[in-house]
């Protein structure tokens, strides 16, 4: 968590604490003081807004032990495991005792110390009273904090009880409540980060429980069956004042979206390392050939040339991809917009591959009107070729792949149709997603793209004020439609 995440739940804290009468302060790990009651000001007898450290406490003017105050804060403090409860006793000239509670507050940075001070006469039963409902109001506005913590917090002890868990820990493991860890009715199974399955003697919690192994930062699969849930997780035990582990606190953060961005970029450098040595090899090889071939005194065979020029293409092509990405995280994909045919650009483009090995398969239609729009004629090649390229290879071997221009009211749509076994919604909704290569794909299919070009498409049609799509279904043809709005003269 980062200071700027911290800050939202250091507001709700002043505005939880700041009209209360028991003296509190917020204190981060570094003796920083963040906040400060004004019941603290009053007590300690000190300019409100003065305070910015624990050493700003040493004042000659309050009848507090300032030393002793001092002394217990930074011994919280320093301990590797604050506990909670943990409190303290000054006694006054006053015949009052100040009561000193911490409360650790489970922000990773700052990591914070909720210090709140209860004053009560030792022979005032009234009093104390008082003050013991107020310290069940202090309970209670605590747990308010808590359950906004964006944080999954759990606490348990040593017995494997569980005391408490925010509503981010229940939404997390997926249960309303959780009385014990030895419960079987876990409705998840502990996987490892590789998705490997758990004994249940090794799960975090357990680990903690039975061997008193803490863990922090470490990353767990929770699988639910029909979804896997990534979470970062800590423990760490609470100590009480002789040093005996009573419990232990828990912190996690769902790591899913981050996981997997994670997974798909080392499948993309994988890929892409395999993609760029592909063309290499038979590019080495051709060459040599026809190197060959000249130091004898021979023509070089132009065949061999052309296949060497195929390699060349195909390697600038994935270099081409690498740039736009890079280009398109910067916001500078170039194009060079122009008003062009959009009827003879696609006969143009379609035409290698009408006169290719794939011919047969390729039934193209197009308006005998000219569509004219603004566009860059080469990136429209580039989606064109894509997206074509994707459904004959994605489509039946003896299907045909239907490429279709019509007009739409004041737009032209492009379509491509194969007949294949088409894609599920959940593929759908990820197919235009960076480095993405289908979960059903296989692995040679994988070793044949980057996981770009449907990337590089959408941003490039939207940087037309297209649009492009995919209507597809389990066992349906699979088309991408392609709108582009017409140039009015």
């Amino acid at each position: 968590m980062t200071d700027a995440d911290a800050l939202p739940y250091q507001n709700l804290l002043e505005d939880t604490y700041a009209s209360s009468p028991v003296a509190s302060i917020v204190i981060a790990k570094d003796e920083e003081i963040l906040f400060a009651n004004e019941a603290a000001y009053h007590l300690l007898r000190i300019d409100e807004g003065s305070l910015s450290s624990v050493a700003d406490l040493s004042v000659t003017d309050t009848v507090i032990d300032v030393g002793s105050l001092q002394q217990s804060i930074r011994r919280h403090l320093s301990s590797e495991t604050p506990s909670t409860p943990w409190s303290g006793v000054l006694h006054l000239p006053t015949r009052q005792t100040i009561e000193v509670h911490f409360v650790p507050l489970p922000l990773d940075k700052p990591r914070c110390t909720l210090c709140y001070f209860l004053v009560q006469r030792v022979d005032d039963n009234q009093t104390r009273s008082r003050l013991l409902e107020e310290i069940r109001r202090e309970r209670g506005r605590l747990r308010a904090v808590l359950e906004h913590m964006p944080t999954a917090i759990l606490l348990f002890d040593t017995t494997g009880k569980v005391l408490d868990l925010n509503r981010r820990a229940r939404a997390l493991v997926g249960r309303s409540s959780w009385r014990e860890l030895g419960q079987d009715d876990h409705p998840f199974t502990v996987c490892d980060n590789k998705g490997k399955p758990l004994p249940r003697e090794e799960w975090p919690l357990f680990r903690a429980l039975e061997q008193n192994i803490y863990c922090e930062g470490e990353e767990y699969v929770l699988d639910f069956g029909e979804h896997q849930r990534t979470i970062s997780m800590s423990i760490v035990p609470i100590e009480d004042d002789e040093g005996q582990i009573t419990s232990f606190l828990v912190t996690g953060s769902d790591v899913t979206m981050r996981s997997e961005k994670d997974r798909r970029k080392d499948e993309f450098l994988s890929v892409a390392s395999h993609e760029l040595r592909s063309p290499l090899t038979p590019l080495s090889g051709f060459l040599h050939l026809s190197r060959k071939q000249a130091e004898a005194g021979d023509l070089v065979d132009p065949q061999i040339l052309q296949r060497a020029q195929a390699q060349v293409v195909r390697l600038q092509r994935l270099i081409e991809s690498l740039l736009d990405v890079s280009r398109l995280e910067t916001g500078r994909l170039p194009m060079s917009l122009d008003t062009v045919s959009l009827t003879r650009l696609t006969r143009r483009v379609m035409e290698p591959w009408l006169v290719g090995s794939h011919g047969d398969r390729i039934v193209l239609t197009l308006p005998e009107e000219s569509l004219k729009v603004q566009a860059d004629p080469d990136r429209i090649d580039q989606v064109l070729t894509n997206v074509v390229d994707n459904a004959i290879k994605h489509g039946r071997a003896d299907g045909n792949v239907k490429v279709r221009l019509d007009r739409r009211k004041d737009h032209a749509v492009l379509s491509v149709a194969d007949e294949g076994d088409g894609m599920s919604q959940e593929l759908i909704d990820r197919v235009f997603d960076r480095y993405f290569f289908g979960q059903d794909q296989t692995e040679e299919a994988k070793n044949k793209s980057l996981g770009l070009g449907l990337y590089i498409a959408r941003q490039i049609v939207e940087g037309h004020d297209g649009t492009i799509a995919i209507d597809s279904d389990r066992g349906q043809p699979t088309q991408v439609i392609i709108s582009l709005p017409i140039f009015r003269e």
